[in-house]
């Protein structure tokens, strides 16, 4: 997230500054690709992708939420984080360049589970390939999946041990109110809880099990729909 980057900055900024004008901005279509980090698992039964739509007449948003469709992951994120331009899913966007961001995993870094998000990863570039033209074959697709717009990273207040609620799991359905997490002390008594904020699905869970106060435990997406 450094973008436009800077000629004489860091190493990283420096790379986003030549990496910019002499890649990206020649691109047609962009896919970038991400995980939930090392204290996380998303984003739901087998990833989500994100984009950005903001509805009838943004005919670069129409093409980004088509190549997510394609990709098949079970839920979609439309304009999940707005006006964080120093993206390069930002940039490709402000060149007229449609663009997804598929999330894959997390946590799981054990070889099965390792091995299976990469090939979601694949497979989704490959299936976008075919909807693009860029492949021969038709691009097949999952016929339905969780649509929502916004979210929130929920977080805790108090230090403690996070445990998630029984029966709840990543794209679960929830309730605004609804018990989430429960944060418990050394002795297992509760000494907070994170609520879901409102209707929503669940496209983040905290695994790493201890959380200071402020860290975030779930993320929640808003006007979830399939």
């Amino acid at each position: 997230r450094v973008y436009p980057g800077v000629e004489h900055g860091s190493l990283t900024q420096h790379m986003a500054h030549v990496y910019l004008p002499e890649v990206l901005s020649r691109a047609q279509y962009m896919i970038t690709m991400h995980r939930a980090g090392l204290q996380h698992m998303g984003y739901g039964t087998d990833g989500m992708v994100i984009f950005e739509y903001e509805g009838d007449g943004d005919e670069v948003g129409k093409k980004s939420r088509e190549m997510a469709k394609a990709f098949g992951c079970a839920i979609l994120s439309k304009n999940s984080h707005p006006g964080l331009g120093t993206t390069s899913a930002a940039q490709a966007r402000a060149r007229g360049i449609p663009v997804i961001c598929p999330e894959i995993g997390g946590t799981d870094r054990l070889p099965d589970s390792l091995d299976a998000n990469v090939m979601h990863h694949v497979n989704g570039v490959l299936n976008v390939m075919r909807h693009l033209g860029m492949l021969s074959g038709p691009a097949t697709s999952r016929g339905k999946w969780i649509e929502f717009s916004g979210d929130a990273h929920i977080r805790i207040k108090r230090d403690g041990f996070v445990l998630v609620e029984p029966g709840i799991q990543l794209g679960s359905m929830l309730k605004k109110g609804q018990k989430v997490v429960s944060v418990r002390d050394v002795f297992g008594r509760e000494v907070d809880s994170v609520i879901s904020p409102w209707d929503g699905v669940l496209t983040l869970i905290r695994t790493y099990s201890f959380a200071h106060g402020g860290d975030f435990a779930i993320e929640v997406g808003e006007n979830a729909r399939w």
